[in-house]
């Protein structure tokens, strides 16, 4: 069916409409393969959750004639579709508090120790020296830009380098991932100028 046959059997209603949603259903099937592997904290039913939801999300305004036609059906079946998965995760997601995060692992520059700034010494500094890195922490984040504030809340919030790619409007996990190193080194060198 073209996407023009969808629209006009779903206003139409009836078996009509009923075929089309089939239509809708099996030839997009390939996201939740997809899916499957991007949104890997998710269940099998909370990514078919997602999935019928932006299909009746799709059929609803369609129906409600406030679909737009800009693009292909099936982008927007997949957008809207990667909107749900997303939102489903960030049910899954505790909030990050300022105690919580460990500045190790946020911090640590994969295959360079050199530019780890906080060094095997650093884990043995007494609490008032580790609430003060942490002070400083905040401190300097939020002197980054916003993309990079985006993508290391991401990061401290748990979610996967596809899943960070996709909040922060990035290219794939690979730009998510360089992105994050990039923005890493920018905080480090923020952090080195202020006194521990």
């Amino acid at each position: 069916m073209t996407d023009i046959e969808i629209v006009t059997a779903i206003r139409k209603g009836g078996r009509e409409k009923n075929e089309a949603v089939k239509y809708l259903v099996k030839s997009n099937y390939s996201y939740l393969r997809k899916a499957f592997r991007d949104f890997q904290r998710l269940d099998e039913q909370e990514v078919e959750s997602a999935y019928l939801g932006a299909i009746a999300d799709f059929v609803n305004r369609v129906e409600a004639q406030k679909f737009q036609q800009k693009a292909k059906i099936s982008t927007y079946l997949y957008v809207s579709f990667r909107r749900g998965c997303l939102d489903a995760i960030k049910k899954l997601k505790p909030n990050v508090s300022e105690e919580s995060v460990d500045l190790k692992s946020i911090l640590k520059v994969d295959g360079n120790p050199e530019e780890d700034y906080i060094s095997e010494e650093t884990q043995q500094l007494n609490e008032h020296r580790r609430l003060r890195l942490k002070a400083v922490f905040w401190e300097k984040l939020k002197q980054l830009g916003e993309n990079c504030r985006k993508v290391f809340s991401a990061k401290m919030e748990g979610y996967s380098m596809a899943e960070i790619a996709d909040i922060c409007k990035l290219a794939d996990a690979k730009s998510a991932a360089q992105t994050l190193l990039n923005c890493k080194k920018q905080l480090l060198k923020l952090m080195a100028q202020s006194p521990i």
